[in-house]
């Protein structure tokens, strides 16, 4: 008999954003964000399907924001940022509910620098509102010390072919608003 386990990931983040426009077309941009990777599992309505986090992070990105234009109803920005984030990972966290006999140390803290871009579409209204629709991408390298050790049933499973080194991308839809303050 063999089961086949079909598993989907999903992404979100939420956070603040402050940015500082020191010279026109060129400002500074920080954000504070918690970002959230949900592994699931996809055996249809008729059964009972399982969210487990994979991955969850607080990070504290900063970078450079380059504008399209200058002092118009809209703008469109790239933001190349770097940071560091606080990070949880957990190998295989929908197996461990659905194989019996399932063991090992799999909740790891893997901190580290991470770094990203984003690409947005403002629209400024009167009053200093405005809003904003993008893309933001995001890579977060991840090392494990040491690397996993599972088993089910007394016999070892080999997680990421025994590495204890890789990493996460996310890309995530971004939509935000806020206030312009102008001087």
């Amino acid at each position: 008999i063999t089961k086949e386990l079909l598993l989907t990931h999903l992404s979100y983040d939420y956070g603040l954003s402050f940015e500082y426009m020191p010279i026109d077309y060129i400002g500074i941009k920080t954000k504070l964000k918690r970002v959230i990777i949900v592994q699931r599992t996809r055996f249809g309505s008729d059964y009972q399907n399982w969210n487990e986090t994979l991955y969850s992070n607080y990070s504290f990105l900063a970078g450079p924001v380059f504008h399209l234009t200058n002092r118009k109803q809209w703008d469109v920005t790239l933001t190349p940022v770097a940071g560091y984030a606080f990070a949880k990972f957990e190998a295989t966290p929908v197996a461990a509910k659905l194989v019996t006999n399932y063991s090992g140390d799999r909740k790891r803290d893997v901190n580290g620098l991470t770094y990203g871009a984003e690409l947005n579409l403002i629209i400024y209204f009167s009053g200093g509102l405005y809003i904003s629709i993008g893309t933001d991408w995001n890579k977060y390298p991840i090392k494990f010390s040491p690397s996993y050790e599972l088993s089910q049933s007394g016999s070892t499973i080999t997680y990421m072919d025994g590495k204890n080194s890789g990493s996460i991308q996310t890309i995530n839809f971004a939509l935000s608003a806020g206030y312009a303050f102008s001087n």
